[in-house]
């Protein structure tokens, strides 16, 4: 963070040209003195600081608080001084705390941060190598005392310039654009809505940036010049990429932009390495290391490698990636031992292992601490270079600063969310109360919250001042991650000072809208008459070759169907088809306990607590086995759990897990059963397919009768209805592949000569729902009706579809008639758009 000017304005003394002064061009003139970064991290880690406790548990978060804090304070006074302070006027109190607090910073870096020592420099009598006569103040005063003194003191050495006119070009008197112009702030009569100001409503900051690019092309074509047309963002950290990309699909130069920042890719792949050189680091880094460009592989087997981590974790991860997995390491020197191996492989990293080599080293007569080592490691992206001005080109303004030009046109985009005016947040240290009675005591002056907020506000005004046709005001209504975002503040005033010129609201939803009726071009050419594309009215696509062997192995043989994958089929083929061809959405998204990795995690529990082979074990023994057995399954099925921040959450599910399992042990021992398998590989054929699955118990009943188990972490109503309607897959599936076994184990199965019972047992509400059983047991419920019967009807009917090249389409209605009619919960269809975009819509639907 550095020093952050209000306007300063110079007029150079023999052309007569206008410049803003910015810290850079005032170090290079002062031939100001380089001087080392401070060392905010040794600054803020002092244990008595009222910030320690946040500090010490997320330093990334604080520190910009911190440090901007301690920069406003800085800023308050006349010389950038806060050693000679005086606060014994101050009476004790939370204020006075964190004003000593934030000087002794000052005291602790021992050094100014950038912008600050320039400042005290030029205070201080340096000599520059040119002149800068200064013009008066902007028209509402600088934000800071230090800017004043700045001034003041360029002003006594320089001399004085004459003000820079206002930059003004006010609208035709009696358009609506004028009044908003001379009545924004003001509670007058409202003016009617006219076309000198329009609002529209897009989706997104990617339809927003094609509409200004189509905006600016209709301008053009109606002979408007480049230099008469604007764009008003709210601030440099506006994405200017989608701008970018639209204008250049119009052929339209843009100036004022500033360059993305660009990666440090070294640094980012050396960040993630030692994040993944752990028991089980998280998916999304691995997956970022494989895609990263300095890998040892190919771009393209490292977008497979990712994607495989993505869907299946890290046991897919390539070779040379699995040695630096494992326990954490106990020390620097372990770490570069545990990464030496990979750098070998990867001479792209050889810089980042240097780096690395050089940090540790600087860190071994200290205590190994990962997480200070990775704030150490953490990349930055390369700061944005200054914005390049060209004539000819439509520019880009920016809300946060002032106003450079007249324009005819404006087009202020992202008027939408905490913009227009700018967002002034509450500061953390200072209440304005507060503020106030620091300035009385120690005459240190602070703007408030509200003054602040009036600065913004009217620096918006000026903006809109600089306009003489129109604005046109674009309001994106989601973020980038597609959250809805609110009205931008100032939209109410504009909305006091305008009414429509007809019944309605004042914005225009761009999609609502005929394309004949829009301001501009809905596309760069005059497309042709769209046509649409008619699904067959009996739903079944027929594809000309067979579509159910596409998924096959080396030797060109379908490959083995799972029951998950099988009861996706008999949802919607179409997105099994899709799912065979490697066609399905793959999200990278954060870790979450989401009902799977929960199902997954109380599995592997009753996996460890009921050992296969073993005596059913009383509860005295289950709760001594208890946690090491559930940290064993969270560091395997659900890892993020360890992380602090989920602290809440694992306690949550260990004592869920606790329930579970005491209350399986007691199914257990109701059923005088022995455990002879757990997670047990099946492998059979069945309905012309080879399958292959996972059965997470095999016990033996008192009378020897063996039970498949299939633990499912929901409640029973939903199973039972299925199961009696005669929808369920999954028993039918086991007992088919049962019959055709193709393994050892599930030939031992077959072997017993026996009718081999199935249950679901529910982990939510504790109900063991049975079928087969040879004769009535305590504790179970059982279905004693032909459970398969429907499910294994259409199943058998859809293979024979896929195999004759036939897709049967679903219908819109169809997520709603499997959960009515059959008890099955549609994921597949659910979570496909493509299946549902290619849905038919019944007769009688919009």
């Amino acid at each position: 963070m550095t020093f952050e000017w209000s306007n300063f304005q110079t007029q150079h003394p023999l052309t007569g040209a206008w410049r803003t002064l910015t810290p850079d061009l005032l170090a290079e003139a002062y031939l100001v003195p380089k001087r080392c970064e401070p060392d905010w991290d040794r600054a803020l880690s002092k244990p008595d600081a009222p910030w320690a406790a946040s500090y010490a548990k997320i330093p990334e978060q604080v520190r910009p608080v911190v440090e901007s804090a301690y920069q406003t304070l800085l800023s308050a006074t006349h010389d950038a001084d806060l050693e000679n302070l005086n606060l014994g006027k101050l009476p004790p109190s939370r204020a006075r705390s964190h004003i000593e607090a934030l000087r002794q910073i000052g005291t602790d870096l021992g050094t100014l941060p950038s912008g600050f020592s320039t400042v005290r420099h030029i205070l201080s009598g340096g000599t520059s190598l040119e002149t800068f006569p200064m013009c008066p103040p902007p028209p509402d005063g600088f934000a800071t005392p230090l800017e004043c003194a700045l001034h003041k003191t360029l002003s006594e050495r320089f001399g004085t310039a004459p003000s820079r006119p206002l930059v003004e070009a006010l609208a035709t008197p009696g358009t609506a654009l004028r009044h908003i112009q001379d009545n924004l702030t003001l509670s007058t009569s409202p003016a009617i809505q006219d076309l000198t100001t329009r609002f529209l409503t897009v989706r997104d900051r990617a339809s927003e940036a094609d509409l200004a690019a189509a905006m600016v092309r209709r301008l053009l074509d109606d002979n408007v010049s480049l230099q008469d047309i604007s764009l008003l963002v709210p601030d440099a950290s506006y994405p200017t990429m989608f701008l970018q990309t639209s204008f250049e699909a119009n052929g339209i130069p843009i100036s004022g932009q500033t360059e993305a920042a660009s990666r440090d890719l070294e640094t980012e792949a050396l960040w993630l390495l030692v994040q993944a050189a752990q028991p089980a680091p998280p998916p999304m880094v691995l997956a970022s290391l494989c895609i990263s460009p300095l890998m040892p592989w190919s771009v393209s087997e490292g977008r497979k490698f990712a994607r495989s981590i993505i869907e299946y974790g890290g046991k897919t991860a390539p070779e040379s990636l699995k040695t630096v997995i494992g326990q954490r390491p106990a020390s620097y020197r372990s770490l570069l031992a545990r990464l030496s191996g990979f750098f070998d492989v990867a001479p792209a990293l050889d810089g980042a292992k240097k780096r690395l080599g050089a940090l540790c080293n600087s860190k071994r007569n200290t205590n190994f601490d990962i997480e200070d080592l990775l704030r150490d490691l953490k990349p930055h992206p390369s700061p944005q270079s200054n914005a390049q001005r060209m004539v000819e080109a439509v520019n880009i303004w920016f809300g946060d600063r002032e106003p450079r030009k007249p324009t005819r046109h404006l087009i202020v985009l992202g008027f939408s969310g905490a913009s227009y005016p700018a967002n002034v947040g509450t500061s953390p240290f200072f209440l304005d109360s507060e503020l106030r009675l620091i300035e009385e005591t120690t005459g240190l002056r602070i703007l408030t919250r509200s003054e602040r907020l009036h600065r913004n506000l009217a620096r918006f005004l000026r903006h809109l001042r600089t306009t003489s046709d129109n604005v046109l005001f674009v309001m994106p209504q989601r973020d980038l991650d597609g959250k809805k975002r609110p009205q931008a503040p100032a939209f109410s005033l504009l909305k006091r000072a305008l009414v429509p010129a007809s019944n309605g609201s004042l914005e225009t939803r761009l999609g609502t809208v005929p394309l004949e009726a829009w301001p501009c071009r809905a596309s760069l050419s005059d497309p042709k008459p769209a046509q649409p594309v008619a699904l067959p009215k009996d739903g079944l696509l027929h594809m000309g070759r067979d579509v159910l062997r596409t998924r096959k192995d080396d030797n060109g043989v379908m490959k083995r169907q799972s029951p998950s994958r099988l009861e996706t089929m008999l949802v919607s083929p179409l997105v099994w088809v899709m799912n065979e061809a490697g066609a399905s959405q793959v999200d990278w998204s954060p870790s979450k306990m989401d009902v799977l990795v929960q199902g997954s995690l109380f599995h592997a529990v009753l996996e460890l607590c009921f050992p296969a082979g073993e005596p059913i074990p009383d509860e005295s023994a289950i709760r001594a086995r208890f946690d090491e057995s559930f940290d064993k399954a969270m560091l395997r099925e659900a890892p993020f759990l360890q992380e602090p921040t989920w602290k809440v959450e694992a306690a949550s599910h260990r004592a869920d897990a606790l329930k579970i399992v005491l209350h399986w042990r007691e199914r257990l021992e109701s059923l005088k059963a022995n455990i002879l398998a757990n997670e047990q590989f099946l492998e059979g054929s069945a309905l012309g397919l080879r399958l292959n699955g996972f059965a997470d118990s095999l016990i033996e009943l008192s009378d020897k009768q063996v039970m498949v188990v299939d633990f499912k972490a929901s409640k029973s109503d939903g199973r039972r209805e299925r199961m009696e309607k005669g929808w369920d897959l999954q028993v039918a599936l086991y007992q088919h592949m049962i019959a055709g076994a193709e393994n050892e184990a599930t030939q031992q199965l077959n072997d017993r000569q026996t009718d081999l019972a199935m249950a679901y047992h529910l982990l939510r509400d504790g109900v063991t729902l049975s079928h087969g059983v040879a004769s009535p047991v305590p504790g179970l419920e059982a279905v004693d009706a032909d459970i398969s019967i429907k499910a294994l009807e259409k199943l058998t009917h859809t293979i024979a579809q896929l195999g004759g090249g036939t897709i049967q389409l679903s219908r819109v209605s169809d997520a709603e008639t499997f959960k009515k009619e059959s008890g099955i919960e549609p994921y597949a269809l659910k979570d496909n758009s493509v299946a549902l975009a290619l849905s038919l819509i019944d007769e009688g639907e919009d």
